[in-house]
């Protein structure tokens, strides 16, 4: 008699082994999420309150502008990681996904190189 279901019997269909380092890669942008978030909504509530003079030395200052990189990186990360689950979860053609998968890491790095450079030449404008 045997017990093993169909799946089981086909080969490389087995685990990926990547499940836990992915889940722990998804805590730990959720953590920083909160904690930059919380960073952002200060930034806005002091910009929105302080006089315009303060603005230049506000943007200028390399603790705002490493956070602001830093929030885009783990917005950009935890929204790729969570598009790369759904993509390979529900999209079954493999020419398909690879493509999707690869439209979506090259999406991820223009966007964060283009906000980057975006903040740096605001950084150098003030200055």
């Amino acid at each position: 008699m045997n017990c093993k279901s169909k799946s089981t019997k086909k080969q490389n269909l087995g685990s990926a082994r990547n499940g836990t380092e992915h889940f722990i890669q998804q805590r730990i942008s959720s953590v920083m999420l909160i904690i930059l978030c919380t960073w952002l909504v200060c930034s806005v509530i002091y910009v929105a309150r302080a006089p315009i003079e303060r603005l230049p030395s506000f943007i200028s200052s390399p603790f705002h502008v490493t956070a602001a990189i830093m929030f885009i990186a783990y917005v950009l990360l935890h929204g790729m990681q969570g598009l790369q689950v759904v993509i390979e979860d529900y999209v079954h053609c493999s020419a398909l996904r690879y493509s999707m998968l690869f439209l979506l890491n090259f999406i991820c790095i223009a966007t964060f190189i283009i906000s980057v450079v975006a903040i740096l030449d605001v950084r150098n404008l003030v200055n």
